[in-house]
């Protein structure tokens, strides 16, 4: 193949802050690395031509009513830049109208990283209500009512026909069957002295609620021992399900980057996990940061530029939340770019169930390609060839 030369052609490359694809210092002046950016090094070897960068600080763009676009895919369509490298994914939007790509070269997961399970207090009252759903304290407090009910109307019917057994046992008034089960659920022993001249359908009922008692009184003791014993933690985060649900309670609050494709493709989902989510989504800018600030900082203010400076702090941080509970935060991104983070800031510092590679936490999959221009439709053959 011979090779096609652009030895007097300058393209024009926008670029946006996104690791791992492209790593861009403080000042937004000099390029670090990143491996969509190695990509058009290469090309730039190949094919001779020269570069000049464009640095549109996270500004993405998006569609205007009248169909055209602002910020970076504005500079695309409107040939003010030849190339993007940003980490671009390919979606419905961006193609139906008038965003070319190169072939994808990388294949994408879009998932969420939270706070790693959260530390709960130990001593909080709510310990001894906690192995139980609400609901099963619901249905235990209404057989108590229930067996004290059947007991009271079998007392009042052996009145009514004056049957001298009860009279006689009458000094056994406190023996009632409620008195019983609370016994039981609370493992003491019982002695029912009359036991032998109850009626078959009490002794039913009794043996029943008994057997259900032991089978709960279990349950209930291992959960309290082994919640007091172990380092007490909040359920983790690690399914799409789990993350809509405790957005519903209002007990996480989820950011997505501002301009993120992301929030247009929750909100037109069909699927209604997916609209709940949307519902919590929470816009920020973020373009220096590897994660949200309000993941970071106990209290954000906005000098969070150096990543050196974001691991030492959520170090600090981590250690102070590690005595107290905190607010659960969520970041929807890329796996690639939670991942990157995770290396950066540490082992422990963030939580990204994805990691499992279980697609329960996936929200999308994706294609990753360099953005092009009009004008440089000459030359994508010769690029994607290459």
């Amino acid at each position: 193949m011979q090779r096609f030369s652009l030895t007097n052609k300058t393209f024009t490359i926008g670029i946006n802050q996104y690791p791992p694809f492209i790593r861009i210092d403080v000042d937004g002046s000099t390029i670090l690395g990143g491996f969509e950016i190695k990509i058009l090094y290469l090309l730039r070897d190949y094919f001779n031509f020269s570069t000049k960068f464009i640095n549109t600080h996270d500004n993405y763009g998006k569609l205007l009513t009248n169909g055209t676009w602002t910020g970076m895919f504005g500079n695309l369509t409107t040939n003010q830049m030849d190339l993007s490298i940003s980490g671009a994914v390919i979606s419905d939007d961006r193609i139906r109208n008038n965003i070319s790509f190169l072939h994808p070269h990388w294949q994408e997961q879009y998932t969420f990283a939270t706070l790693p399970p959260r530390m709960v207090r130990s001593h909080n009252i709510d310990i001894f209500l906690r192995p139980f759903e609400m609901n099963v304290w619901l249905a235990l407090f209404i057989m108590l009512i229930l067996l004290n009910l059947i007991n009271i109307f079998v007392s009042l019917y052996f009145r009514k026909n004056n049957i001298q057994q009860i009279k006689q046992d009458h000094h056994h008034k406190h023996h009632l069957p409620w008195s019983f089960s609370i016994r039981l659920l609370l493992n003491q022993s019982y002695h029912w002295s009359y036991w032998n001249r109850m009626a078959i359908s009490m002794k039913f009922i009794l043996i029943t609620w008994s057997f259900a008692i032991l089978i709960l009184n279990q349950h209930y003791v291992s959960f309290l021992f082994a919640f007091i014993s172990l380092s007490p933690t909040m359920p983790a985060i690690d399914s799409i399900e789990k993350l809509e649900k405790e957005c519903l309670k209002k007990n996480v609050e989820i950011f997505v980057d501002s301009g993120s494709f992301m929030s247009s493709a929750l909100k037109r989902t069909k699927d209604p996990i997916m609209k709940n989510i949307h519902r919590c989504l929470t816009a920020i800018s973020n373009e220096r940061g590897i994660i949200p600030p309000q993941m970071l900082y106990d209290d954000y203010t906005s000098n969070y530029n150096e990543l050196n400076q974001q691991k030492q702090e959520h170090q600090k941080v981590m250690k102070r939340r590690s005595k107290k509970r905190w607010k659960q935060y969520a970041y929807i991104n890329s796996k690639s770019r939670l991942t990157y983070a995770l290396l950066i800031l540490g082992p422990g510092s963030i939580y990204i169930p994805a990691l499992n590679d279980d697609f329960r936490t996936t929200l999308l999959l994706t294609h990753v390609a360099i953005p092009t221009s009009p004008s440089f439709r000459p030359y994508r053959h010769s690029f994607e060839r290459v």
